[in-house]
């Protein structure tokens, strides 16, 4: 690769370098289009982790449309895949197959401990053991030529581990050799027939055994010795994406400070780089990839020593060469900050994958899809459980829907036990097609998130962290603790969802959706309680601060109004802000100090609880339609506050203060660069809003009316000053 340098006489480079779009990264497995079906039993059923494979492949070839379905049901064996190849496993014709069998095949109880007689099983025992391998050899290669004659590539997986050494109240038996068997036949027949092998039982039995040596009540699957839990799930997934050889990495940037120039791209496409070893500057990236986000519950994974994620699938790499080695600069994408770091951390490379950036977010939002599409497979899937248990072939393919419901519906009253997912079979079997619809639209906007954007990079001065709590992100908290009730007219309903405008900085994946329809009475306002009750510790220079995205019918006022509310009892201290109509996250911050209502509330010389949050979006009543509140980041911060003793004199010691004589408030010694002002009524409504660049030393403020009012101070990472000024 060839370098672009250039430099000046006085040593100091801001040059704008944009850089040829590299090929994307190539997919060694699937190709565009492929409709790929996962086969097999109840762990496939599960849907975990093909639906971590699916979220590798959306987030890693976005530029590839790759379907990836579940068709795995529940005490599946080689015969019963035979059996519904045509009516189920052919039926959105797939070109790929990924098949695991052989947990139900292997015949658990003929290895059960009291079948041994002496340590040694029995002739008939053996016999037995020996013929469901001979079923299940024959029907596995029966099936691959089955799929190799119909022009579909097929993958085989070996079975997973059955855990023997589990101290648990399931039952045991000794199936977990005789898998080890099944394990290298399916590798054999894989390389006889040239197929992809991906080996399950090898990785779950070494990390099972390293890590009993450390807890001996760990297990990598669950109580009942079989079925991975997200544990076991994640070292699936690893084990695919690793035996079909994807790549580790998302994207590899390296920029050099001295000359501006980009070392390398890969994956990713470079611009208007503006660096300077002091200081730091700015460059935009556009990656043409996403990293694979958190998997909730499966941290744990990620500190094994013998298991290494990111650096062998999700590697994102960002390196800067030529900033001071000893000083420590603050990285920031958008206007989201992702951590402080030394210039010899990114001269050595920082994985960016580990931090919660945008890129990460909008990686967690495609999860969020992806888990609800799984979620509705689920329910196909127990369907097909349920009909395949009781149907021949031939009866699943004549029988009409109701017949079908006739059938299943008497074998449960026969046998409740014989169809184990029977559960909402009445409710979810005539509502199929809608379930379908779902899936397709959620699939759709899988391919919405998937659109790639630019974002810039900023390397600045170092970050103080300021200390918050967070109350409620949406990530992993259930929304049934929040109450929403309109006072007159129309209804409200209130739900967990997906981050409508996840490119947007300072938003994460999972929001709470507040939707409210039909109108109120003429000239009222129209409640919506949106309550959570938590304690949060208060200290005396506490905030409130939380996201929120307003989105009204073009009937409806271009502003409404939101009030928070905290306080020991459903009686709270009230503090209001008008919240415009605006296609975009806006942050709202409610100060402890500094709000006369919550000055009456708590005694600030000493910290309290607030055992009570609520937030009462206002709804005008010429609101015909819809309107849609989301809210996100509910955080509690500690910020610094500049007292003022005298607020309408210029003393040297103040850095915020206000001229009466001028209507001129004047910032002096600031301890942030560019900053934002927002002036609040003594109601907490906002009556100005400004942007103040570096250098600013006047904010002209004749245009309000005569009254006391509440200037707030702060820059992106919530450091703060207040004070309180009355304009005659």
């Amino acid at each position: 690769m060839s370098y672009l340098k250039r430099r000046t006489l006085t040593g100091i480079v801001l040059l704008t370098v944009f850089f040829t779009v590299n090929a994307q990264l190539a997919n060694p497995y699937y190709s565009d289009n492929d409709n790929v079906a996962f086969v097999g039993n109840s762990i496939t059923r599960n849907g975990e982790f093909y639906t971590i494979v699916s979220l590798y492949q959306a987030t890693r070839f976005p530029h590839q449309k790759v379907k990836i379905n579940n068709y795995g049901c529940g005490g599946n064996k080689v015969v019963d895949v035979t059996e519904r190849i045509n009516g189920d496993i052919l039926e959105f014709n797939p070109n790929c197959i990924s098949m695991m069998l052989g947990m139900n095949d292997v015949g658990g109880n003929y290895y059960t401990p009291s079948l041994l007689v002496n340590g040694v099983y029995s002739a008939s025992t053996l016999a037995s053991q020996q013929a469901t391998k001979n079923t299940y050899f024959t029907g596995m290669k029966n099936l691959v030529n089955t799929f190799k004659g119909k022009g579909i590539k097929v993958l085989l997986q070996s079975p997973t581990m059955f855990d023997e050494k589990l101290v648990s109240t399931s039952a045991l038996d000794y199936r977990n050799k005789p898998l080890g068997v099944f394990r290298d036949s399916v590798e054999r027949w894989s390389k006889q027939f040239g197929l992809q092998f991906v080996d399950y039982y090898t990785i779950l039995n070494r990390i099972d055994s390293l890590e009993k040596l450390k807890d001996p009540a760990f297990t990598i699957v669950s109580s009942d010795r079989i079925h991975p839990q997200i544990l076991g799930h994640f070292v699936m997934a690893y084990a695919y994406l690793k035996a079909l050889g994807m790549p580790a990495k998302v994207s590899d940037v390296e920029l050099n400070v001295a000359d501006n120039s980009i070392s390398r791209n890969d994956n990713a496409t470079i611009s208007a780089v503006n660096l300077n070893s002091t200081s730091g500057g700015t460059f935009n990236v556009l990656a043409k990839a996403l990293p694979m986000p958190t998997i909730i519950g499966a941290e744990k994974a990620l500190e094994w020593k013998h298991f290494d994620f990111y650096n062998e699938l999700n590697n994102e790499l960002l390196t800067v060469k030529g900033l001071l080695p000893d000083k420590t600069y603050s990285l920031t994408i958008t206007t989201k900050f992702i951590g402080n770091f030394t210039g010899a951390e990114f001269s050595q490379g920082i994985n960016l994958a580990k931090y919660a950036t945008p890129q990460k977010d909008k990686a967690q939002a495609i999860s969020n899809l992806l888990y609800a599409k799984r979620d509705l497979e689920a329910k196909r899937r127990a369907m097909r459980s349920c009909e395949f248990a009781v149907l021949t072939e031939q009866q699943f393919a004549t029988f009409t829907p109701e017949q079908k419901i006739h059938k299943v519906d008497s074998a449960y009253a026969v046998n409740p036990s014989s169809l184990f997912y029977f559960g909402t079979y009445d409710t979810d079997r005539p509502n199929e097609a809608n379930i379908i619809a779902q899936i397709q639209s959620l699939e759709q906007q899988v391919i919405s998130y998937q659109q790639l954007k630019e974002y810039t990079y900023t390397i600045g001065e170092k970050v103080t962290i300021i200390p918050s709590t967070m109350v409620e992100d949406f990530e992993t908290n259930p929304v049934s603790h929040w109450n929403t009730n309109p006072s007159s007219g129309g209804s409200v309903a209130k739900a967990v969802v997906a981050n409508p405008l996840i490119d947007q900085a300072n938003s994460s994946a999972n929001v709470l959706k507040i939707t409210k329809t039909g109108s109120a009475t003429a000239a009222t306002w129209n409640n919506v309680y949106s309550t959570y009750y938590k304690p949060v510790l208060n200290k005396q220079n506490s905030v409130v601060e939380f996201k929120v995205l307003f989105r009204a019918s073009e009937n409806t006022p271009k502003s409404t109004m939101i009030q928070f509310r905290g306080g020991g009892s459903v009686s709270p201290a009230t503090f209001s802000q008008t919240l415009n109509v605006m296609d975009t996250w806006q942050t709202l911050s409610f100060d402890f100090v500094t709000a006369s209502a919550f000055s009456s509330k708590f005694n600030l010389n000493k910290d309290s609880v607030i055992s009570y949050i609520g937030f009462f979006p206002r709804f005008d009543a010429d609101q015909l339609s819809s309107v849609l509140m989301y809210i996100d980041d509910i955080k509690v911060l500690s910020k610094p506050i500049t007292s003022v003793t005298n607020p309408n004199s210029k003393t040297a010691i103040n850095q915020v203060y206000f001229d009466a004589v001028e209507s001129n408030i004047y910032f002096k010694n600031m301890p942030f660069n560019n900053f934002n002002v927002v002036i609040y009524s003594m109601t907490g409504k906002v009556c100005k809003r400004v942007k103040v660049k570096s250098g600013t030393t006047t904010l002209n403020v004749s245009d309000l009316k005569s009254g006391m009012y509440i200037v707030s101070c702060f820059d992106n990472f919530s450091r703060r000053i207040s004070f309180k000024f009355n304009k005659s």
